[in-house]
């Protein structure tokens, strides 16, 4: 999932036991209702609090299917009226007597039904309450392997999560109607219950049919295919989906619009695309590279794993609904076919759909791999350095701006209060790191393997952050505890207090590192730390294992003219530096107020960058030397006036680092050029 903000401020066997269009294919409520009298003596509900967003609740039922009919021939108006049938199977039986339990929020329950007979319901708690829900009472006593179907008949006006920053639910704005499946502020996270009775937790996946009926005008976008399109007897038309795989019911969603559909797959895997006919050009621009990240994805994580790829058109956005995503229109309008919102909500149907979080403590399995799939994408179009840019960028975001809004946090079980939310940036931008680095101590191909290995096991099925710990450990033969302990569990990153000292004319520069971060970020152990050592013609990269709060390194490499830190060929450390280089004398000079700075050159139409000099203009001339990828230098030249605009038509794709030199005092940049 990525936000976007448009205002200031993702079996098997299908189970068939539906019972529509429109309650016309089986009993009506008026049939059932004969079956049993209103004042049927029942025993009373034996309640307490479930469906916690943040645990792994054992319930003694398993939903199998989810068969709703909803009649939205109103929309974009939000009132609604519908039944859902829901099947399961019950699992574990104790006493006192079972419950089946469901979510629906702001809908009036009208009546519900347990195997066709009417039965009474309790509503248990506020609707303030993360565990806000409704029980069935189960009678007679069923077995354990028993497959029962509960239907709920309910109508009214459906909602949001209300609030600030008001996102999850379903909403209504420009002409469609629209079910966002999580919410930023609500303490309950899952928001289907907006509009389908549920068991609206992650942890129990079911498929799912939806039977929408709406004006002739309108088309229908949700999970699954379209299996059947046909007009009703007072005009209008019934879409029906079926998605044949198994869902977490915050995956579960609907977009309702005149939309147009284009279809850029193939016909054994079609990608769907839903846009307002004026938006229908544009769009198609704008996911002409859809294809492509399918296969790049496919390769890496294995076989996409659902009957389709679908992205509508929506005012907000984005959201990961398993095989129909939710995409902000203001995007699509953009024509940016390299905009990283759209493979980040594809990695999703890996990391997210296929293999959905056991509860929402582990929401960073899906944030963070997503995330750290903008940087895979980017490293299939363009190389690994692209791919390095794009964590580098990262990075800076997470310490200069998240950070210091959202303060320290750990990745798994976060705490969600202001400013913190259900989805903090922390599980996005920090979490692509953690992954990049855990790239990195597994090995590519290791890595690689584990992540396919991880989501076989667990497809259609849930993990938590040990299932990807165990799988880790199992692929390398290691014990990987300690790095889930550092990056996963606990909140902070490293701040490192880094000297480097090279005398004048010695071969070997001494590092002295020491932690200065904050007692409460912790320790960190085995970090990797790549250095980079710029001389008169080369770089030399050493990438060091950082093992304790303070030491001293010595390195044979020099004489150096300037020294990098995690800006190598490697990776990127999640780590901040307070860096100090002394080369030669320590003496200061008036050299120590210049400062430079590197950019674009903003000249229309010009390959080139510009360099700028602050400070003391009556210094002496500024030696600039020039490194490709390899470390080689390719330009040594003396720079005597400022701004100096150098041209890069010669220079192929790549990292260059731009060193800049008066006397001994030395600045150096790392540009990516992209021709």
């Amino acid at each position: 999932m990525r936000t976007f903000v448009l205002f200031p401020f993702f079996l098997l066997v299908l189970l068939a036991l539906s019972r529509g269009p429109l309650l016309a294919q089986g009993s009506t409520e008026e049939e059932l209702e004969e079956i049993i009298p209103h004042d049927a003596h029942n025993p009373p509900l034996q309640l307490f609090s479930r469906v916690n967003p943040l645990d792994n609740v054992q319930e003694p039922f398993d939903v199998l299917h989810y068969d709703a009919t909803l009649d939205l021939t109103a929309a974009p108006e939000k009132t609604m009226s519908g039944l859902c049938n829901i099947t399961l199977v019950w699992k574990e039986l104790k006493e006192p007597p079972p419950t089946f339990t469901f979510n629906l929020r702001d809908l009036v329950i009208d009546s519900v039904f347990y195997n066709s007979v009417k039965t009474t319901h309790e509503t248990v708690g506020d609707p303030a309450d993360a565990t806000y829900h409704h029980a069935v009472l189960v009678s007679p006593f069923p077995s354990v392997g028993d497959t029962a179907v509960v239907t709920v008949y309910y109508s009214g006006k459906m909602t949001d999560e209300f609030g600030p920053g008001r996102w999850g639910g379903v909403s209504s704005s420009s002409g469609v109607l629209y079910a966002m499946g999580v919410g930023f502020r609500n303490n309950y996270v899952s928001t289907t219950q907006h509009w389908l009775p549920c068991y609206d937790h992650p942890s129990d996946k079911a498929t799912f049919t939806g039977r929408f009926l709406v004006k002739p005008e309108m088309t229908v976008a949700s999970n699954g295919l379209l299996i059947e399109k046909s007009e009703q007897d007072d005009g209008n038309i019934l879409h029906v989906w079926n998605h044949i795989y198994p869902a977490a019911t915050y995956l579960l969603t609907f977009a309702v619009a005149p939309y147009n559909e284009m279809n850029v797959g193939t016909p054994e895997l079609p990608m769907l695309l839903y846009a307002m006919p004026n938006d229908s050009a544009v769009t198609k621009r704008t996911f002409a590279l859809l294809p492509e990240m399918v296969s790049a994805y496919s390769v890496r994580y294995g076989k996409y794993p659902f009957e389709k790829v679908g992205y509508a058109n929506t005012p907000q956005g984005a959201m990961e609904h398993q095989t129909m995503i939710s995409y902000p229109t203001a995007l699509s309008r953009r024509g940016d076919s390299f905009d990283l919102v759209i493979p980040h909500e594809l990695a999703h149907q890996w990391f997210g759909d296929l293999v959905s979080p056991v509860d929402f403590r582990h929401a960073w399995l899906n944030e963070s791999f997503a995330t750290f799939s903008e940087s895979v994408w980017l490293e299939e179009l363009f190389g690994f350095e692209s791919y390095l840019a794009e964590q580098e960028a990262k990075l800076d975001n997470y310490i200069q701006r998240v950070a210091p809004q959202e303060k320290a946090l750990p990745l798994y079980d976060f705490s969600r209060d202001f400013p913190s939310s259900n989805y903090p940036t922390t599980i996005y931008d920090k979490g692509a790191l953690v992954v990049g680095m855990l790239r990195y101590e597994l090995g590519e191909s290791r890595f690689f393997e584990a992540m396919r290995t991880y989501l076989n096991r667990y497809a259609y099925k849930t993990a938590g952050t040990d299932s990807l710990l165990a799988v880790c450990e199992e692929i390398t033969g290691r014990e990987l505890d300690w790095f889930f302990d550092q990056w996963v569990r606990q909140a902070g990153w490293p701040i490192y207090q880094i000297r480097v000292r090279n005398p004048e004319g010695q071969n070997q520069v001494q590092l002295h590192i020491k932690q200065i971060q904050p007692e409460e970020y912790g320790e960190y152990r085995s970090v990797p730390l790549e250095f980079s050592f710029l001389m008169p013609t080369r770089i030399t990269h050493k990438l060091l294992r950082i093992d304790s709060m303070e030491q001293i390194i010595p390195v044979n490499v020099g004489p150096v003219v300037d020294v990098l830190v995690n800006q190598g060929p490697s990776l990127r450390t999640l780590a901040a530096f307070d860096l100090q280089i002394t080369l030669g004398t320590d003496e200061k000079t008036e050299l120590d107020d210049i400062s430079y700075d590197i950019a674009l050159n903003p000249s229309a139409g010009a390959q080139g960058v510009i360099i700028e000099r602050e400070g003391i203009p009556s210094v002496a001339p500024t030696l600039l030397r020039l490194y490709d990828p390899s470390g080689r230098l390719v330009l040594s030249t003396r720079i005597d006036n400022f701004p100096f605009v150098l041209d890069t038509n010669d220079l192929s794709s790549g990292r260059y680092i731009f060193s800049l030199s008066q006397g001994k005092r030395t600045q150096s940049f790392l540009v990516f050029i992209q021709q």
